[in-house]
């Protein structure tokens, strides 16, 4: 009997089972991984002799896990100040804010306090300004830790350091 036959025909995430062979040869060509990013496409990687799973590639799903993330990070925070915070996902170009803004007694506040981009299947952190940092609660969302990287900062920087103590 073979592995995938374990899989309900509903199951809710599996969009597409792919041998791993065709994968190597089609799916590899950036046409069909862009149709895969911009469809939500979930792909099942498997190896028929072996009748085993090889990989599961969800990918697409980060962008939701991240807008999720942000709007609740946003309505988390305390207001003890009149400023507010809106997070702003654009899924097309891979970039997710947080931006707080308002009055702090008399002068505007206007600034980016989280910034993440997908980029090659990995979330980048470009700035991450919450006391706790959100790395964790994109970990509890199911996104994995090894996917979770810093932008290219110097190696003994504070954001550097940011995913490594997740």
């Amino acid at each position: 009997m073979s592995t995938l036959s374990y899989f309900p025909l509903d199951f809710p995430f599996l969009n597409q089972a792919l041998c791993c062979s065709f994968l190597i040869k089609h799916f590899q060509k950036p046409i069909f991984q862009l149709a895969v990013q911009r469809n939500k496409i979930n792909l099942l990687v498997y190896e028929p002799s072996q009748e085993v799973i090889l990989q599961w590639i969800t990918h697409a799903c980060y962008a939701d896990i991240l807008k999720k993330t942000l709007r609740e990070a946003t309505r988390a925070q305390p207001s003890l100040q009149p400023i507010e915070l809106y997070s702003v996902c654009d899924v097309d170009s891979g970039h997710f804010l947080i931006l707080a803004t308002g009055w702090d007694k008399q002068r505007w506040i206007d600034t980016i306090l989280f910034h993440a981009r997908l980029v090659d299947r990995q979330v980048v952190i470009e700035e991450d300004n919450f006391e706790e940092g959100l790395s964790q609660s994109l970990i509890e969302a199911v996104i994995k830790a090894e996917h979770i990287v810093t932008s290219s900062f110097p190696e003994n920087s504070d954001r550097q350091r940011t995913h490594q103590t997740v």
